[in-house]
């Protein structure tokens, strides 16, 4: 049992026997005496022999731990401590760090199994609570922990673990795709280049999570996310699947990183993933590009019949041009934008007058979203007096259900009536319980940007 318990300490100790360390370099000197060169030359090769005798020691107690770490029970700390163990020995002793890496690996997979069977058991559970909605912590991602770990050393022992994953695998714990999960990890510790590389095979489809990568990218190395921004376009121009909300969600990498809105019907969803001023430096040449592809998507012959078979819609054709023409005013050839104006003006005649006054700024409020407050207010109130706690997640579920009616969960959190209710915690339980509700509607949203 005591074994069991010092196994990190020793754990980390060990690791940093392994560590070199860095000598700092001595100040000139005059020529020593040979007597003394020698004992000097001795005194080193002792030095040296002692910190490889140390060296070895730290590895053999490494091994012997990574031994015992295949006896443990709990998977989770199984595949993190073999994990750490590949980690340190990766310097000095390859094969054998792949190896474990390799045991890490299945481990990991196995505990993040159980980790899916206990979160759907939770879920399960909450539902039955309170009647549909359900509020979850993020699970460990045990497999996302040594993937990122063996990739940082190892690209192709990466993608052998990535390759390695089935359909039903691609996507961890809390429901986010593994490989972009790891690019974005890797580029947020300092590794654009690794990022880029686990990332490129997923750059080809155009989605939410594919152009904020490159959002993220273009901080660290402007000209490849710039590059394979250019690429995207260029695939939206060529599509004839490509529709309003395609614009929409490119033009977010130009003038509104993180910041994703897309048009159903009159109906809008929001998303920040992050937050930043729009890129610097932008090449005119990539604008140019961009411009060119929205004005030919939505310039398309037969507009009302175009817009129809598109997720946008006449009306959410509409708001997107509504949206987008300041900027093509401010920075598109005038011909294109007249005829952008023509055809705006022309679906302006299509659709109701409540859709022209549509606001189409997702974080302003209209003076229409008074009742909605009211609403709010009341139920805020009910949940002061509520005598038990069933009574108190079904208030909170509705609260929940009215922040839905704002379109998305983002858009819930930032809205400014939320802000004012000043009901601290309750806020953040509020919108998890909604989070079920929105994300079937935001991957709907964000499986068909067209």
């Amino acid at each position: 049992m005591s074994r069991f318990f010092f196994s990190p300490i020793f754990l980390l100790c060990l690791i940093a026997l392994t560590l070199p360390t860095r000598a700092q370099t001595p100040p000139q000197k005059q020529p020593l005496p040979a007597g003394d060169a020698a004992r000097q030359a001795e005194a080193k090769a002792e030095a040296d022999r002692v910190a490889k005798q140390r060296r070895g020691q730290a590895r053999s107690l490494l091994l012997s731990l990574a031994s015992d770490a295949r006896s443990f029970h709990d998977q989770t700390l199984r595949a993190r401590t073999l994990a750490r163990i590949a980690d340190a020995l990766w310097d000095t002793d390859v094969e054998r760090g792949r190896e474990l890496f390799r045991k890490a690996w299945e481990a990991a997979g196995s505990a993040d199994q159980e980790t899916i069977r206990k979160r759907q058991e939770d879920i399960r559970r909450q539902q039955a609570r309170s009647g549909g909605g359900y509020a979850i912590p993020s699970y460990p991602n045990v497999r996302g922990d040594v993937l990122r770990l063996a990739a940082r050393h190892d690209r192709k022992l990466g993608e052998e673990f990535l390759q390695s994953l089935n359909g039903d695998q691609q996507q961890d714990v809390n429901g986010e795709e593994q490989r972009l999960t790891l690019a974005r990890e890797l580029l947020a510790t300092g590794d654009p280049e690794r990022a880029l590389q686990f990332a490129s095979s997923e750059l080809s489809t155009i989605n939410v999570f594919t152009v904020d990568f490159l959002s993220w990218l273009r901080e660290k190395n402007a000209a490849g996310a710039d590059q394979r921004y250019a690429t995207m376009v260029d695939t939206a121009a060529r599509s004839a699947l490509s529709g309003a909300n395609t614009v929409s969600l490119l033009s977010s990498y130009l003038f509104t990183p993180h910041v994703y809105v897309s048009f159903h019907g009159s109906g809008l969803s929001y998303a920040m993933m992050g937050s930043g001023p729009p890129p610097a430096d932008v090449p005119p040449a990539l604008q140019m590009n961009f411009f060119q592809m929205a004005a030919g998507v939505l310039l398309r012959p037969d507009p009302q019949l175009q817009a129809e078979q598109q997720t946008a819609g006449i009306e959410g054709t509409y708001l997107v041009m509504k949206r987008l023409l300041p900027r093509f005013e401010q920075y598109a050839p005038q011909e294109m934008t007249d005829a952008l104006q023509a055809r705006f003006e022309a679906l302006g005649a299509m659709v109701r007058d409540s859709v022209r006054r549509r606001n189409i700024d997702p974080t302003q409020e209209s003076p229409s979203e008074s009742a909605t407050a009211d609403r709010e207010q009341a139920i805020l109130d009910k949940i002061d007096h509520a005598k038990t706690s069933a009574e108190r997640d079904q208030l909170y579920f509705q609260l929940a259900e009215e922040a839905v009616r704002k379109d998305s969960l983002h858009g819930a959190i930032s809205s400014a009536r939320l802000r004012r209710a000043n009901f601290g915690n309750r806020r953040k339980r509020t919108l998890m319980l909604c989070w079920p509700l929105i994300r079937s509607r935001e991957k709907r949203s964000n499986s068909g940007w067209s």
